[in-house]
């Protein structure tokens, strides 16, 4: 079942149609963010079997879980600052996120560490402290607001990644799939909306060639990734318009 999200990659740059960056252009609004995940992405979790769950999966789970709220209280504050729609766009994908982990701790009665917290409270410390320096840098200037933006999304390519790696669960697998294939569409939004000021924003924690190799695919839109980073063929209602993911 393990398959390394390259692959996932390769099928967006086969279908890339061109540069985010160069769709945008030096001084123009950076296209749309992706929708946030659909109820096709819950109605498919469901549908996978429930299998053994490791320590190592449960620990992925709920920090994902946190790291996901973490964007979106962090992208509501910079909304509220900065007035960008982009903030706001991508802070509900993130909701739409959180909603999809919560389905998976549900299945596996694992608590909940978002539960009752307020927006910008993480039980884990990390995070905590994660989100107090970013938020920091973010409210100095619009643009200190984008490159957090895009340090987030880098961030949680990579954690993504980790737990992918570590999984061998599909209903965890196609999660992580999916999370991953929205956090490098919000990199994308976030990258174009900064080279459209004259700032390049240089990657934290991906690797140089996986990093550029998502910033010059296209957005990847109207598709559902299964476990293995293939596309399912469903039909994909609540997102943005109607469609279907491709086989």
């Amino acid at each position: 079942m393990k398959k390394s999200l390259t692959r996932t990659l390769t099928l967006a740059l086969t279908l890339a149609v061109g540069s985010p960056l160069a769709a945008a252009g030096k001084g123009k609004p950076a296209p749309p963010p992706e929708p946030a995940p659909c109820d096709a992405l819950i109605a498919y979790l469901e549908s996978l079997p429930v299998e053994p769950l490791t320590q190592s999966e449960a620990e992925s789970l709920q920090f994902v879980r946190e790291e996901e709220k973490l964007a979106r209280d962090a992208y509501i504050a910079l909304a509220a600052k900065w007035g960008q729609r982009t903030f706001t766009n991508i802070a509900a994908a993130e909701q739409a996120h959180m909603d999809a982990v919560k389905v998976l701790l549900d299945r596996y009665a694992l608590p909940d560490p978002a539960e009752g917290k307020a927006p910008g409270a993480f039980t884990n410390a990390r995070l905590q402290a994660l989100y107090d320096s970013l938020l920091a840098n973010g409210v100095a200037s619009l643009t200190s607001a984008l490159t957090v933006g895009a340090t987030i999304e880098d961030l949680d390519i990579a954690d993504v990644e980790r737990m992918l790696s570590e999984s061998d669960n599909a209903d965890i697998d196609t999660l992580s799939q999916n999370l991953a294939k929205g956090s490098r569409n919000h990199l994308r939004a976030f990258v174009a909306q900064l080279a459209g000021l004259g700032i390049t924003y240089s990657p934290q924690f991906l690797g140089p060639a996986e990093y550029e190799a998502i910033v010059a695919s296209a957005m990847e839109k109207q598709v559902l990734y299964d476990a293995e980073g293939e596309p399912v063929d469903v039909l994909l209602t609540g997102c943005g318009g109607n469609g279907r993911g491709r086989r």
